[in-house]
């Protein structure tokens, strides 16, 4: 849904099947509801579910101007932004229950996480170090491969997913995979940076 991801997802010949909408918009509007990409991330699981797969959900929400679908625009009147949030866990939520409910859950590794984190306050997230961009939820559900409800308070990058999906997935390793595994297999030991490089093209 993300248009800043749309036309790069489809160009990358990445995935073997692709949706961004039934219609061609704009760059800065979102190519389909939330809903919709659920729907399509479910029926993909289902239709593949003996089979190993990959499916990947980007979301638009939540994203300025805050705008939640129904009922969460009533439910949160004077807070946009948590409506946005309660949305999305609600189209999560479907998705993982289907999941659990058809037996594809305990045989997957679920990653939740964002290219970037929000601030409803209003300060601009293009090229700023504030903790509010930086501090990006990082949720890895993977049963019978990581302990359960272990929270982790370290320092990571985006750039360590893949070397800890490898990890879990028993691929060999790879030294030229820039990042590292967060953990091992049955193994609660946390693995941190001792630092991490940012940068930034804009001022």
């Amino acid at each position: 849904a993300d248009p800043e991801l749309r036309s790069f997802v489809l160009r990358s010949g990445w995935f073997d099947k692709t949706y961004a909408g039934d219609s061609v918009l704009p760059m800065w509007q979102p190519s389909c509801d939330s809903n919709r990409i659920r729907l399509q991330a479910t029926e993909f699981s289902l239709s593949n579910k003996n089979k190993p797969h990959f499916v990947f959900m980007n979301f638009f929400e939540p994203t300025p101007p805050y705008e939640p679908p129904e009922p969460y625009n009533k439910h949160y009147p004077t807070h946009p932004y948590d409506g946005e949030i309660a949305a999305i866990d609600e189209q999560i939520s479907r998705f993982i229950h289907v999941l659990k409910q058809t037996g594809i859950f305990g045989n997957s590794i679920l990653i939740f996480t964002a290219p970037y984190a929000e601030n409803p306050e209003g300060v601009g997230r293009a090229g700023s170090v504030d903790d509010e961009n930086l501090k990006v939820p990082l949720l890895i559900a993977a049963p019978g491969l990581v302990p359960r409800h272990e929270d982790y308070g370290t320092a990571v990058s985006l750039f360590d997913v893949y070397p800890t999906i490898g990890a879990l997935l028993n691929w060999s390793e790879d030294s030229k995979i820039d990042g590292k595994s967060l953990f091992q297999k049955n193994n609660n030991q946390q693995v941190a940076h001792d630092f991490l490089f940012g940068g930034s093209f804009f001022p």
